[in-house]
């Protein structure tokens, strides 16, 4: 059982993100392939996630119960200055809030885009030896860098590549990294595949989060709107009507 122990430490570990990033490709390496591993950290996370999930409750219920008092009494100044500074933090709210929105289009792709569930289940499923099982169970814990890594080192000649890379492209968009994501929805793999119309529609959405502009997004728009076949022609015309009112 020491084995067993050194394991867990290993994966608490990368759970924690303490692992130097030599150590984590060897333990994703690992747990790639070793079968008890993988059965040992679904088991073992799921345990760890739980102890997060009422760590922020915890946490949320102590917030709640905790008053702040504002100080209405005392002296003037003490007075005037809180109200001074609540004024500033207002105002800086206010400010940010301006900058960071994203634009009319941005949050129009935000509004269409989803995320896919991961095709993996932490109990009732037996885990493959692949790395792409690996990458999936990342993905389902969103660990995006750890999902991005996995799936970057599947061969072409893979059965589960372009799976993997479709995957991969979702990753990176979770992670907003939207030109990457395009980048890899754009993949010759897709081509007349089984994923070719959700690499179509997901390539338009990050065109849209890295605001191309108007008429190269209306354009792959149309092409899908006149498609009666395509799996997303109604919400491509959906967004085309929405484009046009703005």
């Amino acid at each position: 059982m020491i084995e067993e122990e050194e394991q867990i430490h290993r994966i608490e570990a990368w759970y924690t993100g303490e692992m130097s990033p030599d150590e984590k490709a060897r333990f994703e390496e690992d747990l790639a392939s070793d079968h008890e591993l993988r059965q040992l950290f679904e088991k073992h996370t799921f345990f760890l996630d739980g102890i997060e999930g009422m760590k922020v409750q915890a946490f949320a219920d102590k917030m709640r119960q905790t008053k702040v008092p504002f100080p209405l009494t005392g002296n003037r100044r003490s007075w005037w200055a809180s109200i001074s500074i609540a004024a500033s933090v207002i105002a800086l709210i206010g400010i940010t809030y301006f900058v960071v929105q994203p634009s009319g289009v941005q949050r129009m792709a935000r509004e269409y885009y989803s995320s896919p569930l991961a095709e993996v289940q932490r109990s009732g499923i037996p885990i493959g030896d692949s790395l792409y099982q690996a990458g999936m169970i990342a993905f389902a814990r969103k660990d995006w860098d750890a999902a991005i890594s996995i799936f970057g080192r599947i061969n072409p000649a893979d059965p589960d590549y372009s799976r993997a890379l479709y995957f991969e492209a979702h990753a990176y968009a979770a992670g907003k990294g939207y030109k990457k994501a395009l980048a890899l929805f754009r993949d010759p793999v897709f081509r007349n595949g089984t994923l070719q119309q959700q690499a179509e529609w997901n390539s338009v959405l990050m065109m849209m989060f890295l605001q191309y502009p108007g008429e190269e997004i209306a354009e792959a728009l149309q092409q899908m709107e006149g498609n009666p076949d395509h799996f997303y022609s109604s919400k491509a015309a959906a967004i085309l009507n929405r484009l046009k009112s703005d």
